[in-house]
Order: structure tokens, then sequence, then C-alpha cells
């Protein structure tokens, strides 16, 4: 039979690939926390930009808690990933760092809404 795979142990290959942390699933797991981060982090851009857009220091401060809580929700989230072993730790650090300064940033923004 022409062309076809001979090979009974393809099954038992990919697995052996798979829990040696290399191959597709090993892959899937190194991306996740990227894309997990990706998401929460558009979604606190997308608060910060809403709350400049804001007139009234209510509206803003509004804007900028749920921006804050959204970046600390995206930073809680890596660190889930990493404690299940999911993701690059290095990555994962330099992440943490930017969240915590953003944070910083957005609560700079609150305090200052909050002092008109």
């Amino acid at each position: 039979m022409k062309g076809e795979n001979t090979n009974t142990n393809t099954n038992t290959n990919t697995n052996t690939k798979i829990s040696a942390g290399v191959g597709p699933a090993s892959e899937a797991r190194q991306r996740r926390p990227s894309l997990v981060a990706r998401i929460d982090v558009a979604s606190v851009v997308r608060n910060i930009c809403e709350g400049a857009g804001r007139w009234q220091p209510a509206d803003k401060i509004y804007r900028f808690e749920i921006a804050n809580g959204e970046a600390s929700e995206a930073a809680g989230a890596v660190v889930s990933l990493l404690d299940a072993n999911l993701g690059d730790e290095m990555l994962a650090v330099r992440f943490l760092h930017l969240e915590r300064r953003t944070a910083a940033l957005i609560t700079g923004l609150i305090k200052r809404q909050r002092q008109r």
C-alpha cells in the first residue's frame, strides 16, 4: 500500500513529545499567558482611553478604577498560569513589573481627578 503510514507508534511518539515539553501542546501552553495578557491589557487600555474622553471627574474616576481592576485581574491571570506551570516565567516577571507601573499611573490619574 503505497503512501500509507506503516508506523503504528505515531500516537506514542506524539504523546512522548507532549509529555517531554515539546510539540504542539507545549507550544500552545507557552503562548497562553501572552494571549491572556494581551486580551486583558487591551481592556485596560480601552478603559483608560474611555476615562480620558470623559468630561466629568466622577466619570473619569469610574473608568480609571475599572482600568485599575482590569490591570490587577490581568496580573492575577498571569500568576495563575505560572502556578499551573504554563508560560514563560521571564515574560511573566516583565509583564508583572509593567502592570505595577501601569497601576501606579492609573492611581495617579484617579488621585488627580479627586483633587478637582
